[in-house]
Protein backbone atom coordinates (compact mmCIF):
# COMPACT_ATOMS: atom_id res chain seq x y z
CA UNK A 1 0.00 0.00 0.00
CA UNK A 2 1.11 3.41 -0.86
CA UNK A 3 1.44 5.87 1.68
CA UNK A 4 -0.66 8.61 1.95
CA UNK A 5 1.13 11.67 1.46
CA UNK A 6 0.37 13.84 4.93
CA UNK A 7 0.94 17.90 3.03
CA UNK A 8 -1.57 18.79 0.98
CA UNK A 9 -0.31 21.06 -2.04
CA UNK A 10 -3.10 23.21 -1.74
CA UNK A 11 -2.63 23.59 2.08
CA UNK A 12 -0.74 27.13 2.32
CA UNK A 13 -3.33 28.65 -0.17
CA UNK A 14 -6.16 27.67 1.98
CA UNK A 15 -4.84 28.49 5.44
CA UNK A 16 -3.93 32.18 3.65
CA UNK A 17 -7.30 32.45 2.61
CA UNK A 18 -8.97 30.88 6.05
CA UNK A 19 -6.60 33.23 7.86
CA UNK A 20 -6.93 36.16 6.11
CA UNK A 21 -10.56 35.82 6.15
CA UNK A 22 -10.28 35.73 9.92
CA UNK A 23 -8.34 38.51 9.91
CA UNK A 24 -10.79 40.97 7.43
CA UNK A 25 -13.78 39.41 9.78
CA UNK A 26 -11.85 40.39 12.99
CA UNK A 27 -10.22 43.58 11.60
CA UNK A 28 -11.90 46.23 13.91
CA UNK A 29 -11.64 44.11 17.29
CA UNK A 30 -8.31 46.29 18.43
CA UNK A 31 -9.88 49.33 18.03
CA UNK A 32 -13.50 48.78 19.33
CA UNK A 33 -11.67 47.50 22.70
CA UNK A 34 -11.10 50.86 24.43
CA UNK A 35 -14.71 52.21 22.80
CA UNK A 36 -16.74 49.40 24.22
CA UNK A 37 -14.82 50.36 27.82
CA UNK A 38 -15.89 53.62 27.53
CA UNK A 39 -19.37 52.98 26.86
CA UNK A 40 -19.43 51.49 30.23
CA UNK A 41 -19.60 54.97 32.56
CA UNK A 42 -18.80 52.92 36.10
CA UNK A 43 -16.35 50.82 34.74
CA UNK A 44 -13.86 54.48 33.23
CA UNK A 45 -15.03 56.20 35.98
CA UNK A 46 -12.95 53.69 38.26
CA UNK A 47 -10.01 53.11 35.71
CA UNK A 48 -9.71 56.27 34.24
CA UNK A 49 -5.76 55.68 34.00
CA UNK A 50 -6.25 52.34 31.68
CA UNK A 51 -9.02 54.13 29.56
CA UNK A 52 -6.80 56.77 28.56
CA UNK A 53 -3.64 54.33 28.12
CA UNK A 54 -6.28 53.01 25.62
CA UNK A 55 -7.05 55.74 23.48
CA UNK A 56 -3.46 57.44 23.58
CA UNK A 57 -2.87 53.29 21.91
CA UNK A 58 -5.14 54.07 19.39
CA UNK A 59 -4.07 57.55 18.68
CA UNK A 60 -0.97 56.92 18.55
CA UNK A 61 -1.68 53.93 15.90
CA UNK A 62 -0.24 54.70 11.91
CA UNK A 63 -3.62 55.98 11.00
CA UNK A 64 -4.59 57.62 14.03
CA UNK A 65 -1.78 59.75 14.12
CA UNK A 66 -2.72 61.44 10.91
CA UNK A 67 -6.09 61.90 12.24
CA UNK A 68 -4.74 63.53 15.08
CA UNK A 69 -2.36 65.72 13.20
CA UNK A 70 -5.38 66.84 10.33
CA UNK A 71 -4.58 67.09 6.54
CA UNK A 72 -3.92 70.78 6.80
CA UNK A 73 -1.49 70.57 9.90
CA UNK A 74 0.48 67.85 8.03
CA UNK A 75 0.40 70.06 4.35
CA UNK A 76 2.36 73.11 6.79
CA UNK A 77 4.40 71.09 8.05
CA UNK A 78 5.13 69.40 4.86
CA UNK A 79 5.17 72.80 3.08
CA UNK A 80 7.23 74.38 5.71
CA UNK A 81 9.93 71.13 5.79
CA UNK A 82 10.17 71.82 1.50
CA UNK A 83 8.80 68.20 1.32
CA UNK A 84 12.00 66.77 2.71
CA UNK A 85 12.82 64.48 5.60
CA UNK A 86 14.18 67.00 7.83
CA UNK A 87 16.49 63.68 8.97
CA UNK A 88 17.85 62.20 5.81
CA UNK A 89 16.93 64.83 3.29
CA UNK A 90 14.71 62.49 1.31
CA UNK A 91 11.50 63.06 -0.82
CA UNK A 92 9.66 59.41 -1.03
CA UNK A 93 7.68 57.93 1.69
CA UNK A 94 7.11 60.96 3.81
CA UNK A 95 5.08 61.63 6.97
CA UNK A 96 4.62 63.26 9.85
CA UNK A 97 6.72 63.09 13.00
CA UNK A 98 6.46 64.26 16.91
CA UNK A 99 10.13 65.33 17.75
CA UNK A 100 9.08 64.50 21.16
CA UNK A 101 6.53 61.72 21.20
CA UNK A 102 3.52 61.59 22.58
CA UNK A 103 4.33 59.10 25.11
CA UNK A 104 6.80 61.79 26.60
CA UNK A 105 4.50 64.73 26.66
CA UNK A 106 5.09 65.95 23.23
CA UNK A 107 2.30 68.05 21.78
CA UNK A 108 0.75 67.82 18.53
CA UNK A 109 1.37 71.34 17.72
CA UNK A 110 3.16 72.60 14.73
CA UNK A 111 6.24 73.48 16.42
CA UNK A 112 7.18 69.45 17.69
CA UNK A 113 5.76 68.68 14.20
CA UNK A 114 8.18 67.54 11.34
CA UNK A 115 8.58 65.89 8.14
CA UNK A 116 10.18 62.66 8.26
CA UNK A 117 10.46 59.67 6.11
CA UNK A 118 8.92 56.46 6.96
CA UNK A 119 12.82 54.84 7.84
CA UNK A 120 13.89 57.91 9.63
CA UNK A 121 10.44 57.61 11.75
CA UNK A 122 10.59 54.23 12.57
CA UNK A 123 14.27 54.45 13.38
CA UNK A 124 13.45 56.92 15.72
CA UNK A 125 10.64 55.99 17.28
CA UNK A 126 9.84 56.91 20.41
CA UNK A 127 13.62 57.59 21.43
CA UNK A 128 15.36 60.63 21.87
CA UNK A 129 15.48 63.23 18.81
CA UNK A 130 19.19 64.12 19.63
CA UNK A 131 20.33 60.96 20.45
CA UNK A 132 19.01 60.01 17.36
CA UNK A 133 20.39 62.61 15.31
CA UNK A 134 23.96 61.75 16.82
CA UNK A 135 23.63 58.35 15.73
CA UNK A 136 22.55 59.46 12.09
CA UNK A 137 25.34 61.89 12.30
CA UNK A 138 27.78 58.89 13.16
CA UNK A 139 25.67 56.69 10.22
CA UNK A 140 26.52 60.10 7.61
CA UNK A 141 30.13 60.44 8.93
CA UNK A 142 31.07 56.44 8.31
CA UNK A 143 29.46 56.68 5.01
CA UNK A 144 31.40 59.41 3.83
CA UNK A 145 34.54 57.99 5.57
CA UNK A 146 33.68 54.47 3.01
CA UNK A 147 32.97 57.07 0.41
CA UNK A 148 36.38 58.80 0.48
CA UNK A 149 38.24 55.54 0.68
CA UNK A 150 36.51 54.65 -2.33
CA UNK A 151 37.49 57.75 -4.33
CA UNK A 152 40.88 57.48 -3.35
CA UNK A 153 41.24 53.92 -5.20
CA UNK A 154 39.40 55.34 -8.31
CA UNK A 155 42.02 58.76 -9.21
CA UNK A 156 43.87 56.28 -10.76
CA UNK A 157 40.96 55.05 -13.19
CA UNK A 158 39.66 58.45 -13.79
CA UNK A 159 43.35 59.66 -14.72
CA UNK A 160 43.45 56.94 -17.20
CA UNK A 161 40.28 58.28 -19.04
CA UNK A 162 41.15 61.90 -18.56
CA UNK A 163 44.51 60.96 -20.32
CA UNK A 164 42.71 59.00 -22.98
CA UNK A 165 40.10 61.46 -24.31
CA UNK A 166 43.08 63.86 -24.38
CA UNK A 167 44.90 61.66 -26.97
Amino acid sequence: MGRRRIHDQDLPQRLVHRHGQYFYLHRHEGKQQWHSFGRDKAWAATHAEKLNELKRRERNDVFGVLRSVGEQLREQVLVRDGYRCVYCGAERDLGIDHVIPHIAGGSTMSFNLVAACTSCNATKGCGDPRQFLLELNRFAQRLVEALLVDLMDKPRILDSTAAAGEA
